[in-house]
């Protein structure tokens, strides 16, 4: 089984991280092939530009289609975060936001 994990939080010492590690480790014992997104590690700039809104045009950006390709081989997807004013960061919202657009454009 292809296991994405996805984490969204600024620090590296956070308790959301030793939960991504913790999750990472018992996937990969389990057997199972495990991969983890670091949204803030990798500086993921979830903003909207007008190229993403230019429907028609075939061209996805590479980053997008980075993403994509992660999720398509997932076959589980688990999603570390911390839940700030009652929701997930907005980092992980453009995630979800974007990889919505490009799908549906």
């Amino acid at each position: 089984m292809n296991h994405l994990v996805i984490f969204c939080h600024p620090s590296t010492t956070s308790f959301n991280r030793a939960i991504a590690d913790s999750v990472e480790a018992v996937s990969g014992a389990l057997g199972h092939d495990t991969c983890c997104r670091d949204l803030y590690g990798m500086a993921f700039n979830p903003v909207l530009g007008k190229t993403d809104l230019e429907w028609g045009t075939g061209s996805v950006p590479q980053d997008i289609r980075q993403e994509q390709e992660f999720i398509t081989w997932a076959d589980v997807l688990t999603f570390v975060y911390p839940v700030w004013w009652t929701g997930m960061p907005a980092m992980l919202k453009g995630v979800t936001d974007l990889e919505r657009v490009i799908r549906i454009g």
